[in-house]
C-alpha cells in the first residue's frame, strides 16, 4: 500500500509542477470540461504530463461555504478552532484543516467544482435557445444553464435561482435580491452559452448571502454604502469630491470583501486539492486575494 500511496503522491507532484508551468495543463482542464479527449490529448502531447498524470489531478475546488451547507464539515471546523486557540496561524490550520476564518468572522470551507458543466446552448430547452439564437434575451432557472451537483448538495435551492440570460458578450454578470427576498442572477450570452467561471463568481454572492458572510457590491453602491455605514468619511469625501472619482470608487468596489472573495472562487476554480491546502486563499497571489486582506471592508 505504501507503493500505491507513494505513486500516486508522485503522480500528483507531477501534475502541480505542470499546472504551475502554465498553458497545456490548463488547456486539458478546458477540454476535459467541454468534454473534448482529443483536446486533451493534443494539450497533454505539448507537456511532460501524463493521461494518468491528468486523471488523478483532475479535481478542481471553488466555491467557499459556511456553516448552514449540507457539505460543512463540523469536525474539520472544531480542528480549526483548537489549532485557532492554541496560536497556531491561519496558513498552517488552513493546511491541516480546510477551514478558514473570514474577515467578518464565520468560518469556510470549499467545495469542488470539479463536475461543474456550463450547458452548452444547443441543450438548453427550445424556447430559451431560440431567443439566445436570435440575439433576444432569456431566462430560466440557472440549473437550465449550469450542472453543478456538489453545489445543490451543498445548497439544494441555489441552482433554482432565476437566471436572466442578456446577448451582449460584455454584460459579465449581476446578483440581487427582489423585494419578495428572492435570489436572482444575470449573465451574459457567450458564444455557446454562459461563462461558468460568471456564474460561479455571482452563486458565492448567493452564499455569502445565505451564510451571512461580508457581502459584494458595485461601484455605484459605494457612496449609499458609505453614507449608511460610515457617515464621517462619506461627508468627507463629498467635501473632497472623491465620490465623484471613478478609480477611487472602482478601488473601493474591489476592496469590498465579498468582491474579493467572488473573484478568489474563480482564481482558485482549478486547483487540485492538495493545491488548495498549499495555497492560502488569503495570501494575495495568483491563487488567493487580488487585493491585500488588511485592505479589505467587510459590508454586511
Amino acid at each position: 500500500m505504501a507503493d500505491i500511496a507513494s505513486l500516486i503522491k508522485a503522480l500528483k507532484d507531477t501534475a502541480v509542477a505542470q499546472y504551475d508551468k502554465g498553458a497545456p495543463y490548463r488547456q486539458a482542464l478546458a477540454s476535459a470540461i467541454r468534454g473534448d479527449m482529443s483536446g486533451v490529448n493534443q494539450a497533454l502531447s505539448q507537456s511532460e504530463l501524463t493521461p494518468t498524470d491528468f486523471a488523478m489531478s483532475f479535481a478542481p475546488m471553488g466555491m467557499f461555504i459556511g456553516k448552514s451547507s449540507a457539505a460543512f464539515n463540523p469536525s474539520k471546523a472544531d480542528l480549526f478552532a483548537q489549532l485557532e486557540a492554541k496560536g497556531v496561524s491561519p496558513q498552517e490550520a488552513w493546511r491541516q484543516t480546510g477551514t478558514l476564518r473570514g474577515p467578518e468572522g464565520a468560518l469556510r470551507q470549499e467545495i469542488s467544482d470539479r463536475k461543474s458543466i456550463a450547458i452548452p446552448m444547443s441543450e438548453w430547452g427550445w424556447g430559451a435557445r431560440a431567443d439566445a439564437q436570435a440575439k433576444n434575451s432569456t431566462g430560466g432557472l440557472l440549473n437550465e444553464f449550469l450542472k453543478h451537483n456538489e453545489l445543490n448538495k451543498s445548497y439544494p435551492d441555489a441552482l433554482n435561482t432565476w437566471t436572466r440570460i442578456v446577448p451582449r458578450e460584455n454584460a459579465g454578470g449581476s446578483y440581487s435580491i427582489d423585494d419578495l427576498g428572492r435570489h436572482k442572477i444575470q449573465l451574459g450570452l457567450k458564444e455557446k452559452g454562459i461563462d461558468k467561471s460568471t456564474a460561479l463568481h455571482e452563486l458565492q454572492h448567493l452564499i455569502q448571502q445565505e451564510e451571512g458572510f461580508a457581502k459584494g457590491g458595485s461601484p455605484d453602491e459605494i457612496g449609499t454604502y458609505l453614507q449608511q455605514s460610515n457617515p464621517e468619511l462619506y461627508t468627507k469625501l463629498i467635501k473632497s469630491g472623491e465620490l465623484n472619482n471613478p478609480d477611487y470608487l472602482m478601488n473601493a468596489y474591489k476592496n469590498l470583501a465579498g468582491e474579493a472573495e467572488a473573484r478568489l472562487t474563480e482564481n482558485r476554480m482549478d486547483l487540485t486539492p492538495q493545491q488548495r491546502l498549499k495555497h492560502f486563499p488569503y495570501n494575495q497571489g495568483k491563487f488567493g486575494l487580488d487585493v491585500p486582506f488588511e485592505s479589505l471592508t467587510v459590508r454586511k
